[in-house]
């Protein structure tokens, strides 16, 4: 291999490590610093963002089993947190109903338990994702699941003294 074809290719390698580690500082993979990670600057709550993800909701779920529903017919039940990519929640319509069975989650060693079958939802840019699911995508660390987890068990010890 000529010079040329060496320099070529370590600066593609070099190129790409920078590339990797700024993507993995970005979805949250970089353990290093964490906890730095949750932010509600980035993604402010307010009734803006509530309003675009019930929007989001309804578009998404809603609209497909009920085409009249409006926006006025979904709720957020409950608000679990921002990070710099995604927000944490726990949404329903006036019209789905869901099993009342306690049902158990495990995600990245982190047990979240519920009273039904409705869960905590990751929104990420007009789109829902399930934790595991947003976990697996990079949108959350295992520091964000631990976060959620605490404001879950808060308003669910009910069920985690099951445990």
């Amino acid at each position: 291999m000529n010079k040329v074809a060496v320099i070529i290719s370590l600066t593609i390698l070099v190129t790409a490590s920078i590339v990797c580690v700024a993507a993995l500082s970005l979805h949250g993979d970089n353990k290093a610093g964490e906890e730095s990670k949750r932010t509600t600057d980035i993604l402010p709550w307010g009734e803006e963002m509530e309003t675009k993800i019930k929007q989001d909701y309804l578009d998404f779920y809603t609209k497909k089993h009920t085409p009249d529903a409006t926006i006025d017919d979904v709720y957020v039940l409950k608000y679990y947190g921002t990070n710099m990519i995604c927000v944490a929640v726990m949404m329903t319509d006036r019209y789905t109903m869901y099993s009342m069975a306690i049902e158990w989650e495990t995600i990245d060693g982190v047990i979240f338990g519920y009273p039904s079958s409705n869960k905590i939802q990751i929104w990420e840019q007009g789109k829902f994702y399930c934790m595991q699911e947003a976990f697996d995508k990079g949108f959350l660390i295992h520091y964000d699941l631990v976060e959620i987890q605490k404001t879950h068990m808060a308003a669910n010890e009910h069920i985690y003294s099951l445990l």
